[in-house]
């Protein structure tokens, strides 16, 4: 993270613990529309079609569940075979870099 990005955090968390969460977005509302503004400028969007959210595993979920899946619509996953592992969690699966893998309602999977 940028060390601009890591100060302006901290300024604001100062903020809040001094006046309060609500308070201090209150006093932050001008850059964080500004925020928007760039992120829609940026992807092409409208501002009321983008969301901050605190990471891009959350960023995905929400998107993943924002798509209304019925059981038995088709889906895809791409899976990183260099994904560092991580303690308590299920590695992901082996497959080549890169390669999508369609999976059915069973979880059953087929090169694409």
């Amino acid at each position: 993270m940028r060390s601009d990005v890591v100060e302006a955090t901290v300024r604001h968390l100062r903020r809040e613990a001094a006046i309060g969460a609500v308070p201090a977005a209150a006093e932050a509302s001008d850059v964080i529309a500004a925020g928007y503004a760039a992120a829609a400028d940026l992807i092409g969007a409208e501002v009321d079609e983008v969301a901050f959210v605190e990471s891009g595993n959350r960023a995905l979920a929400a998107l993943i569940q924002s798509a209304a899946l019925q059981p038995g619509d088709p889906a895809a996953a791409l899976h990183r075979r260099d994904e560092p592992r991580r303690r308590g969690r299920i590695p992901p699966p082996k497959v080549p870099r890169g390669r999508i893998e369609a999976v059915d309602q069973r979880g059953s999977s087929q090169p694409s």
